[in-house]
């Protein structure tokens, strides 16, 4: 069998499954020409075999990288007669990468990660734009580098508008060779207060390089923090045994937050009582104002 990166690699290169029945032939300086089959038992080999190897791929003068194709082809044994079989793969080197996600913080934040570049391809001349930078400042981001390391400025250009809000980041080439195959990792925290309800928080951002957009996405559930509860005192009857007055008492938990616009609280005694709902509650004036003087705040 032979294989076009076979001469680019040694034996340590290879894993074969199993390793009998098999074995390297090589040219005058020692290169991998194949690999030849070779009988196991009864002069027979009917072994089925996984050949494993690893080829480093090699970047453009620009950085960039393109698609890898190899080939393979399997042969008749010496004095045999058959066809030769033949393969071949194109394999295209991973894709620059942009990633997103989130959390929240339980102090009404939410902290935010972009990596870009985590595949280490060129990304000189990348600008990097989010939805939420119109919220933050320079000041506001913190960028690292492969992991841990804390980059030049010269290597990328936070912008800014005549508000001192960020509108993108531009990762600049770097070194003799003019490209930037770092990774780098910005993050941020944004102010998320609590509501009633859980609620989720999409935020997405973008990575153009070379008029090609790659987006990074991330959805945040942030907790509800707002209760309703109501509950019934002990009824009393009236000295004339004709009614009864029934204590209620209605409690609400308002969000961290803040109690947020436009909420309505109904309070519906009848809702799904007798098979009346939504039927009127005919109250007193008394009745009606007592009700709105024994609503208290408390903190």
């Amino acid at each position: 069998m032979t294989d076009d990166m076979f001469a680019a690699l040694s034996e340590n290169d290879f894993t074969i499954e199993p390793s009998t029945g098999c074995s390297f032939t090589k040219d005058d300086d020692g290169k991998i020409t194949g690999i030849t089959f070779t009988a196991v038992e009864g002069g027979k080999n009917i072994q089925s075999y996984t050949i494993q190897y690893s080829t480093k791929v090699t970047e453009n003068s620009d950085g960039s990288t393109s698609p890898v194709m190899n080939s393979a082809t399997l042969f008749p044994g010496e004095g045999k007669e058959g066809t030769p079989i033949g393969a071949e793969a194109t394999v295209t080197p991973d894709e620059v990468q942009l990633t997103k996600s989130g959390s929240y913080t339980w102090d009404n934040k939410i902290s935010w990660t972009i990596t870009v570049n985590e595949s280490k391809l060129n990304i000189a001349g990348a600008v990097l734009t989010d939805e939420m930078f119109s919220q933050l400042t320079a000041s506001d981001i913190t960028i690292q580098k492969n992991g841990w390391e804390t980059p030049d400025p010269s290597e990328y250009t936070v912008a800014v508008d005549n508000d001192g809000k960020i509108t993108s980041i531009t990762f600049h080439a770097i070194g003799e060779n003019g490209v930037n195959t770092n990774s780098y990792t910005i993050t941020y925290y944004t102010d998320e207060p609590q509501e009633w309800n859980d609620k989720t928080v999409h935020n997405e951002a973008k990575l153009t390089l070379d008029s090609k957009e790659i987006p990074g996405t991330a959805d945040v559930t942030v907790p509800g923090d707002g209760s309703v509860a109501k509950s019934a005192g002990t009824a009393e009857i009236s000295e004339d045994g004709t009614t009864m007055t029934i204590p209620w008492t209605v409690t609400l938990t308002i969000p961290k937050g803040g109690l947020p616009a436009g909420t309505n609280i109904v309070d519906d005694v009848t809702k799904n009582q007798w098979n009346n709902t939504n039927t009127n509650q005919w109250m007193t004036r008394s009745q009606i104002t007592a009700w709105a003087t024994n609503l208290t705040w408390t903190d």
